[in-house]
């Protein structure tokens, strides 16, 4: 792990965190946007603070896609992360905290 960066992010709540949640990547992930770079397949450590959680998610993540500052299509500049706990914990929470939202047709940051 000598090599992971350490990102702490908090999502304030639920409507920003199924802005940010990508379902369709394999154990999930979130678009975070800011202006760091980082390379595609750079290794993350993850601190996540949660709307409504007490406790803070600690996941291993892999940068999957950049935004940047100039892409025609991009709202925001950031990047894609994918978790990598191969357990699904982190998905699981997520999906628990926004329960019927992942069903609905609402635009997001992400797609």
């Amino acid at each position: 792990m000598s090599n992971q960066t350490f990102l702490s992010v908090y999502i304030k709540d639920k409507d920003d965190l199924y802005a940010l949640y990508m379902p369709f990547i394999m154990n999930g992930g979130l678009f975070i946007p800011f202006q760091a770079t980082y390379d595609i397949g750079a290794e993350l450590f993850l601190i996540l603070g949660l709307p409504d959680q007490k406790k803070k998610l600690t996941v291993s993540t892999r940068v999957t896609w950049i935004s940047h500052s100039r892409a025609q299509a991009c709202k925001l500049q950031g990047i894609g992360i994918q978790f990598v706990d191969t357990d699904g914990a982190s998905r699981s929470c997520i999906e628990e905290i926004l329960a019927n939202r992942l069903n609905n047709d609402t635009a997001t940051l992400t797609i």
